[in-house]
């Protein structure tokens, strides 16, 4: 299988899993068990698990559930433990490797540990917040009141604890108190940046600067956030660098800057959310955010999954809508990111993603890409602004952007990713070097050109002349005026052209789909659909699949024309594709919906999979069965062979085109945008 978000590894447990908390090793995390909305007597716990095998090293079952956990560098784990029916708790330190107690005291809330790990925070059982040696638990000194909020400088040098009245700043050197500044009421979050001379507070609409050394408010911003009931209520961040904040309110997440207030992105969901809690966190690095899916989805309906969204921009990168999420964290080095929560079954479970294997580059054009091909690292997409461009999939850059007289109609990338073919209806077909644009040759036609394809080290062509050609990849005499090896004259246009390893098919406006020799072009076999004209040809070695508008798909032996299998769709195929192995096809009509067929089956579908909108393309991954969806309304869609969903990656406009790039790395995605993307795709 493959994914757009790829899964590093999943674990399931027997408690639902409401905090999590990594290592600094970025090696493991640490799951706990939380009450959960809807959840009734929660089973308690506490487990260790390995990020990259998804092995419980260790499960502490109990009563407790967990409020708060921290990881101290040398793999002690702290945890705020409470019983449901209580309101007393404990705060237990763990061996990290073993899970057994090393000590405990009485105490609640949330726990956080200093970056040298000298020192641990949290609220005891008077109600006040201690700062205690992290080794031996013993008090180093009373900082606050309870039910503060606390965090330390990124060198351990202060501490602010954040009451509901005012801010403390404690110099951890001396055990000095360094300013008290008054405050309203405890932030909702609070957070040093840069070097700690600066301390970034958010409640509400509001942020506060405050010197991170002398307590003098530096600024205080409004921030431009939808006037929603409630919405000051919900959860907000401080991106690390303290220069933006993102918030949850009823309709989506906001993005606002810190100097200023300003909006930068507001990515909304088609409902409201009445929730005053949600996972929410920042990447390492601030160009990511993730979310628990539950906001955005209305009440009555299932609040499944993760997605990450762009802070740039607010576009969702990807989402995994397979179980309910309750807490989301990156990994220390950005690498990994966690999402825990109840599964179907009502178990826990944890679920790591490989963070860095999502949306690998984007690149606008200058129009709307309507189909987009794909080579080794890189990409070639066709807009109606009729440019072709070709973009490096790792950085996004540029390599090549071609204008073409006429309008540009078809586009082709190698399988290495050397070069690109173009048809327009200027009646040519030109090669070029995908790196930097140099042409290799170009032919003409007596019409416009409407589809070409590269296989190998050969070229085939379909044209509104009449014809089809091979061509053979390399200059030849003539790269001026280039000659075909062949040519194969048809009764009317040919509208579409496919290439397998020794055949060439054909779809012609005749309602006749041939099978042609790729040696001379000789008919082989012919495809006969008097109902309605074929819209999708593919090839899966030797065996041929053929979509058509009369609701009708078949998968021919293009060796000895037999057909295996003939499926009848309640509408009009829009689009075709066979897996690698030949085992799967996939079929899409124009109700929003795809089948998924045996091809050695009995006709009736394996699968229908409604979908969001109206389907555009279908891509099965080269090494395996997992299929690529894409639909109007924007949405990518990753499937297994059984349907299951694995991923998805929302797009701000509609996908008219996806394609695997033949090594199976990269699924590259056309938009109404005008921007084409390149995602990873990692087998699992």
């Amino acid at each position: 299988m493959t994914a757009v978000a790829v899964v590093r590894s999943e674990t399931t447990l027997p408690f639902q899993v409401g905090v999590i908390a990594w290592h600094p090793s970025n090696h493991w995390l640490a799951a706990g068990a939380s009450r959960l909305a809807g959840a009734h007597s929660p089973v308690g716990g506490l487990a260790r698990v390995d990020a990259a095998t998804g092995l419980v090293r260790w499960h502490l079952p109990g009563e407790h559930l967990v409020t708060s956990m921290a990881v101290r560098a040398d793999g002690r784990l702290t945890a705020a433990l409470q019983r449901s029916s209580e309101s007393a708790g404990r705060v237990k330190v763990l061996a990290g490797a073993t899970g057994g107690t090393m000590f405990d005291t009485a105490g609640l809330g949330e726990v956080r540990y200093s970056p040298d790990g000298r020192f641990l925070v949290h609220e005891n059982s008077s109600a006040r917040t201690v700062l205690v040696d992290a080794a031996t638990g013993q008090l180093v000194r009373d900082v606050g009141d309870g039910a503060a909020m606390a965090a330390f400088s990124s060198d351990s040098a202060t501490l602010a604890v954040a009451e509901g009245s005012r801010l403390l700043l404690w110099d951890l050197t001396t055990g000095t108190l360094l300013a008290t500044t008054p405050l309203t009421a405890v932030p909702m979050d609070m957070s040093f940046s840069g070097a700690g001379n600066r301390l970034v507070l958010c409640r509400g609409a509001k942020a506060t600067v405050v010197d991170g050394r002398t307590g003098a408010v530096v600024a205080t911003t409004t921030l431009d956030l939808p006037h929603q009931t409630f919405d000051s209520l919900r959860p907000r961040r401080i991106s690390p660098d303290g220069h933006v904040i993102a918030a949850l309110v009823a309709l989506g997440v906001v993005g606002c800057r810190v100097a200023d207030g300003q909006r930068l992105f507001f990515s909304k969901f088609d409902a409201g959310d009445f929730r005053f809690t949600g996972a929410l966190e920042f990447s390492p690095t601030g160009d990511h955010v993730a979310i628990d899916r539950g906001f955005g989805v209305a009440p009555d309906q299932p609040r499944h999954g993760v997605a990450v969204l762009d802070t740039r921009s607010g576009a969702v990168l990807w989402q995994d809508v397979r179980d309910e999420v309750r807490a989301v964290s990156h990994s220390p080095d950005g690498t990994q990111l966690a999402a825990a929560g109840r599964g179907a079954s009502g178990n826990g479970f944890v679920r790591i993603y490989y963070a860095r294997h999502l949306e690998l580059s984007r690149r606008r054009v200058r129009g709307r890409v309507f189909h987009v091909a794909a080579g080794a690292g890189r990409i070639a997409a066709a807009d109606d602004a009729s440019t072709a461009t070709t973009v490096d999939c790792a950085t996004g850059a540029v390599l090549v952007q071609r204008s073409h007289t006429g309008k540009l109609s078809a586009i082709a990338m190698s399988d290495d990713g050397r070069h690109v073919v173009t048809g327009s209806t200027a009646r040519l077909v030109h090669l070029f070097t995908a790196e930097k644009g140099v042409p290799v040759w170009a032919a003409r036609f007596g019409g416009a050109v409407n589809g070409v394809a590269i296989g190998g080290e050969r070229i085939a062509v379909a044209g509104a002349d009449r014809t089809a050609r091979l061509y053979p990849r390399d200059a030849g005499a003539d790269p001026e005026q280039q000659s075909p090896l062949w040519t194969a004259m048809h009764p009317q246009p040919v509208t579409a052209v496919a290439l397998g390893a020794h055949h060439v098919a054909t779809a012609c406006n005749d309602r006749v789909t041939r099978i042609l020799d790729i040696r001379d072009g000789a008919e082989l076999h012919r495809i006969s659909h008097p109902n309605g004209k074929a819209t999708g040809i593919a090839f899966s070695g030797d065996l041929l699949a053929v979509g058509v508008t009369d609701g009708t798909a078949r998968v021919v032996d293009a060796t000895t024309g037999a057909t295996r299998l003939q499926v009848t769709h309640p509408s009009d195929i829009v689009a075709v594709a066979i897996s690698a192995d030949g085992a799967l096809l996939a079929t899409a009509g124009a109700e929003p919906a795809v089948r998924l067929w045996h091809v050695s089956g009995t006709g009736q579908p394996l699968r229908t999979l409604p979908q969001t909108g109206p389907v555009t393309a279908l891509s099965f991954h080269p090494a395996d069965r997992s299929l690529a969806i894409a639909t109007e309304a924007g949405m990518v869609s990753i499937v297994d062979a059984n349907g299951v969903p694995l991923a998805h990656s929302t797009h701000p406009a509609a996908v008219r085109h996806l394609v695997h790039s033949a090594d199976g790395r990269v699924l590259a995605t056309a938009c109404d945008d005008e921007h084409v993307r390149a995602f990873t795709t990692i087998p699992l």
